[in-house]
């Protein structure tokens, strides 16, 4: 719309440039060039007016795009889970506190590290084909991965992770998303059920003798 209106007021300004080597009496002239100018004045406005109203909408727009990024970043900052972004490689991009705190480290040490330099040992090989992987778009997206990491301070902890590859449309290139959680005490706990539960297969009390033993005895 814009452009047609300016393309209109280009017209005008041609008509009016045309009309000085008219052969036009002089109040002929001036009639009509008065008559372009008024015209030229009008379409001004328009074109004013549309551009007045195309900044508002895009100003508003800008504001709305900044309190959705406002507001995400603030859901990732403040999630109860840990949140990673690393490129294909594994290198960390940004992270959450609960991240942070999961590594006993803070955000800034993070930033710029590989993933796998908190990753076991033993299990940095099988860590590195997932990677492969994901960059290759073998898979697209790894649920409940579970292996051995560690914080800072070198302890071990068991980690369940959730990694998808999403496509960053504005630079053409793929981050990994992360979600880890650490499922040490959850494990444990289930460790112990199936202790449990074992021993109440083979009629096992706390006491150690068989439950047939322990009902028989007065």
């Amino acid at each position: 719309m814009t452009r047609h209106l300016s393309a209109r007021v280009e017209a005008s300004i041609r008509r009016q440039e045309s009309l000085c080597y008219d052969d036009l009496s002089h109040p002929e002239l001036t009639s009509k060039l008065i008559a372009e100018l008024n015209f030229t004045i009008h379409e001004l406005q328009a074109v004013t007016v549309e551009l007045l109203g195309q900044n508002e909408e895009l100003v508003t727009g800008c504001l709305a795009l900044d309190e959705e990024r406002i507001r995400y970043r603030e859901l990732f900052e403040f999630a109860p889970e840990g949140y990673l972004v690393t490129d294909t490689e594994g290198i960390i991009l940004d992270a959450n506190r609960a991240a942070a705190n999961l590594f006993n480290v803070s955000k800034s040490f993070l930033i710029g590290k590989p993933l796998a330099l908190f990753v076991y040992s033993q299990e940095r090989n099988n860590f590195r084909t997932r990677l492969g992987q994901l960059k290759n778009g073998t898979i697209v997206q790894n649920e409940d991965w579970e292996l051995v990491m560690f914080s800072r301070k070198r302890t071990a902890f068991l980690a369940s992770l959730t990694v998808g590859s999403v496509i960053i449309s504005r630079r053409k290139t793929a981050e990994l998303h992360w979600l880890l959680r650490d499922i040490t005490a959850r494990k444990q706990m289930e460790e112990e059920f199936q202790t449990l539960d074992k021993l109440e297969s083979l009629g096992i009390l706390a006491g150690g003798l068989p439950m047939t033993l322990t009902t028989s005895l007065p």
